[in-house]
């Protein structure tokens, strides 16, 4: 400054959290009923599984833990729209899936 004095701040940049998933699968989509989710993780962690039917009630939940590769083979009975949910650690992921009959 024009007196001589100075001024020192330190700043701190956070970026995005990065996903703790590597990449995730799901298939055949659309399924007649018979489906497989395969996951694939950055680091070995938990992984929570839950699957909501199109108006948004819960179907079904999984939770696997101690792996960074996870393969889940489920059935839904009913025709109609899921979301598949992935949630690990502050990571969420959601795919649709469609069943036909």
């Amino acid at each position: 400054t024009q007196n001589g004095c100075s001024s020192t701040r330190q700043i701190q940049v956070n970026g995005p959290k990065t996903s703790v998933f590597h990449s995730e699968m799901v298939y055949p989509n659309p399924s007649a009923g018979m489906f497989n989710v395969k996951i694939m993780l950055n680091k070995s962690a938990a992984v929570n599984l839950s699957v909501y039917a199109e108006e948004g009630k819960l179907i079904l939940s999984k939770k696997a833990a101690g792996a960074d590769h996870y393969m889940f083979s489920e059935q839904l009975t009913a025709t109609g729209l899921y979301y598949i949910v992935l949630q690990s650690g502050n990571s969420t992921f959601t795919h649709k899936l469609l069943i036909i009959r």
